[in-house]
């Protein structure tokens, strides 16, 4: 066994080196205050009107989904696929704007 050697020089032990407490720095808590984080609350819709290009976004998030299955059956069989299914979804949403 290793005689002790006080806190050793690893990374693992820089913050026994300090009494510094370490906040989290976000967009919801710019500057890091205790208590704060995760205080943002998304922009909700406040109608149920489609948006005009909802069908289109909704046929780029088949595909991302498809690209992403768990089952590995149900993804895309080859890149070039995965492709030219993106770019329909691009085309899509260029026609939609």
């Amino acid at each position: 066994m290793e005689p002790f050697n006080g806190l050793g020089v690893q990374l693992g032990n820089l913050a026994r080196l300090s009494d510094a407490e370490s906040r989290s720095i976000s967009p919801e808590n710019p500057t890091g205050e205790k208590g704060k984080g995760a205080m943002a609350l998304p922009d909700l819709k406040t109608s149920l009107v489609v948006d005009a290009d909802h069908a289109e976004f909704m046929f780029l998030n088949r595909v991302i989904l498809q690209a992403c299955s768990a089952e590995v059956s149900e993804r895309f069989p080859s890149a070039a696929e995965l492709l030219a299914a993106l770019v329909e979804a691009e085309q899509r949403l260029s026609a939609a704007h």
